[in-house]
C-alpha cells in the first residue's frame, strides 16, 4: 500500500542485542558482543538511509529490542541521529527507547534526553530480587529505583515501567508488593504482562520438565483482577 508523503509515519528501530538472554523470551535478540555488535550498529544506519520512504517527518519513533540500552552511548546515539535525519520528527513526537536497569546511569540518560529522546520504557519485570533471579535478568531490584531516579534527573517526564505476572512461584502476596512498588515511583505509565511460556525458550524446556512452579489459572485470574483493581485506584485507566 501507498504511503501518503503527507502523513508522518511511526519509527520502529530493532535493536537486537542484550547482555544476556532471558529464560521467557522469544524476541529475536542475541547475546553477543564485540564486532558483530559495531557491524549490525552500522547496518542499521545504512539501512535508514536507503529509507523508501525517506524525508516523511516521524510522529513516534520507538527503539525496541532486544535492549537498546546494552549499545554504547556513541552506538545509540549514531542510530537515534541518523534516524532524525532521515525522518524528521514532528513537533510533540514521542521518542521512546526502552531501557534495562542494569545497563543505564545517569550519563546515558543525559546524552540520550540531550539529543532527542522523551520517554523511556523501563523493563523492570519485578520489584523482588528472587524474581528477577528466576527470570535470567541481569539487574536487581534496586537498580530499578535508580535507573527511574537517574533518568528524572536527566529531564524525562514521561516513563513506563513493565511488569509481570504469574511467575514461577509468585504469591498473590508477591504480586501486591510488586504493583505497590510500581506505583510509588508515579511513572506516567504502567504494562502489566502475564507471562507466557513460548516455545523455543529456555523456560518452555524447563515447564515440558516439570521445573517451573507456575500460578494455577485461578491465581493468575486474581493477579490480573489486582492489577485493574489498583490501577483503577491510583489514577490509571
Amino acid at each position: 500500500m501507498a504511503h501518503s508523503a503527507s502523513e508522518p509515519i511511526a519509527v520502529y528501530i530493532h535493536t537486537p542485542f542484550c547482555p544476556s538472554k532471558c529464560g521467557y523470551c522469544d524476541f529475536n535478540s542475541y547475546a553477543m558482543q564485540g564486532e558483530i555488535v559495531e557491524r549490525t550498529v552500522q547496518a542499521i544506519c545504512n539501512e535508514i538511509d536507503r529509507s523508501a520512504v525517506g524525508g516523511i517527518p516521524a510522529k513516534t519513533i520507538f527503539f525496541g529490542g532486544g535492549t537498546p540500552t546494552y549499545l554504547s552511548e556513541e552506538q545509540l546515539l549514531r542510530i537515534f541521529l541518523k534516524v532524525i535525519e532521515v525522518h524528521p520528527p514532528i513537533d510533540g513526537a514521542e521518542i521512546t527507547s526502552e531501557a534495562n536497569p542494569g545497563t543505564v546511569d545517569a550519563a546515558k540518560f543525559s546524552a540520550m534526553r540531550k539529543a532527542g529522546f522523551n520517554r523511556i520504557s523501563m523493563g523492570a519485570q519485578s520489584f523482588l530480587d528472587e524474581d528477577l533471579i528466576r527470570l535470567d535478568r541481569i539487574h536487581k531490584a534496586g537498580d530499578i529505583e535508580r535507573a527511574v531516579g537517574a533518568a528524572r534527573e536527566a529531564g524525562f517526564d514521561n516513563l513506563n515501567i513493565d511488569l509481570m505476572f504469574a511467575l514461577p512461584g509468585q504469591s498473590l502476596l508477591a504480586w501486591k508488593r510488586n504493583l505497590k512498588r510500581a506505583f510509588s515511583l508515579a511513572t506516567e505509565h504502567l504494562s502489566l504482562y502475564c507471562l507466557t511460556i513460548e516455545p523455543n525458550t529456555a523456560f518452555y524446556k524447563k515447564n515440558l520438565r516439570g521445573e517451573l512452579d507456575l500460578p494455577d489459572d485461578e491465581a493468575q485470574v486474581e493477579m490480573y483482577d489486582m492489577c485493574c483493581d489498583q490501577a483503577a485506584a491510583n489514577g490509571f485507566s
